[in-house]
């Protein structure tokens, strides 16, 4: 007498995954029931515990057609039985149906010093937890809940946090904890019944700008009386052709040297091609051969570098410029300071008084004036 069961059927689905979601409530979907066992006879089903179906088992593989009638997680049930009468164990397959995952930030979008995080999902989602990762081959970490409070209210948040009709609160994540801008994929994990699955990871860009508690004197970063100060209109020339991928250049005050910097590699065979000047003034009132802005002569009078400008010495020189990798390009810091210039009290509180906005190339940052006394303004103006 035959008294050894089955083995356990298998279950798939093109239509329903285990592993994502998929599909829309009422939608129907093909499931896949699979047996090795040669003499089996009928298979048996049910769907999130409800009245158990039984058909003949065809072949090696038997499909079944099924509509589930909400989103959410589900439970389809399957056992199969051999002609003597014995039953496998059951085989519970998990699936997933409508859509679940983050509602902000977006795929693509850039990210700065406060991130709005959101997410939303079938009403049967009880919790979520964010986590985050710099590349595909890295571990998933949670987003530390110590930078994270509830936009409502700036309380804090603990993982997982609580969903309510599917959505969870809106978040604010302060990111000042990480360290290095760059791109990072995020995600949702899920808690609730039937072991809800992962959101789809998205990706965005962390980029953040600085903000300082004290001011940069722009016009005390005077340029050389240099050749090279004539060859930084040139290196200037070449940033404003090419502003994707060139950053301002400047006069290092230390050296005087030209130092036109760049967002990428590939851009500084560009940034350092030798600049060729010709008739250039060998000085302007420095130190050298020509003379002062104002000598003194044996018998008291003075004679000005006005007097004798058409005596002033020239030369032809060629420059090289050195360069270094920035984080923002040209394009991107005049981009800055238009939209600064543009803003109204909107779109920013308090920033009616903004009316100067800079580039300072030597720190490759935007520079603006902002009252002392109003620190809200300063970190709203870094976040943006």
């Amino acid at each position: 007498m035959d008294t050894t069961a089955p083995a356990a059927p298998t279950v798939s689905s093109p239509d329903f995954p285990d592993d994502a979601w998929a599909g829309d409530a009422g939608d129907s979907g093909t499931f896949a029931l699979t047996s090795t066992d040669s003499g089996l006879s009928t298979l048996t089903y049910a769907l999130d515990g409800g009245s158990a179906t039984t058909i003949a088992a065809s072949a090696e593989t038997t499909t079944i057609d099924l509509s589930p009638a909400s989103d959410g997680s589900h439970k389809l049930a399957v056992t199969a039985t051999d002609k003597a009468g014995n039953t496998s164990e059951t085989t519970v397959y998990t699936f997933h149906v409508g859509a679940a995952g983050l509602t902000a930030p977006l795929a693509g979008e850039e990210i700065g010093h406060s991130v709005t995080l959101s997410a939303a999902g079938p009403t049967d989602l009880t919790g979520a937890t964010f986590q985050y990762r710099r590349e595909d081959r890295d571990n998933w970490s949670d987003i530390p809940a110590s930078a994270v409070t509830r936009a409502s209210n700036g309380t804090a948040v603990t993982w997982p946090v609580a969903m309510t009709g599917g959505l969870t609160p809106v978040l604010n994540w302060t990111t000042n904890s990480d360290t290095n801008d760059g791109e990072l994929q995020l995600r949702v994990t899920f808690t609730g019944i039937n072991s809800p699955a992962l959101a789809a990871p998205v990706a965005v860009l962390l980029n953040r700008v600085e903000v300082t508690d004290h001011g940069t004197d722009l016009d005390s970063l005077t340029a050389p009386t240099s050749v090279e100060s004539y060859a930084l209109e040139t290196a200037n020339d070449r940033a404003e052709a090419s502003p994707d991928a060139l950053a301002p250049p400047y006069l290092d005050q230390d050296t005087g040297k030209i130092v036109a910097p760049v967002t990428e590699n590939a851009a500084k065979p560009d940034a350092t091609a030798t600049i060729s000047l010709t008739d250039v003034p060998v000085d302007e009132g420095g130190d050298d051969t020509t003379l002062a802005d104002t000598d003194e002569a044996a018998d008291g009078t003075t004679t000005t570098e006005d007097d004798v400008a058409d005596a002033v010495a020239t030369t032809n020189a060629s420059v090289v410029p050195t360069t270094k990798v920035v984080d923002h390009s040209q394009v991107e810091l005049d981009s800055i300071a238009d939209e600064v210039l543009l803003l109204d009290e909107d779109d920013l509180s308090g920033a009616t008084p903004l009316v100067t906005a800079e580039v300072d190339a030597e720190t490759n940052k935007v520079i603006l004036e902002v009252a002392t006394d109003n620190a809200e303004l300063a970190d709203a103006l870094g976040q943006r």
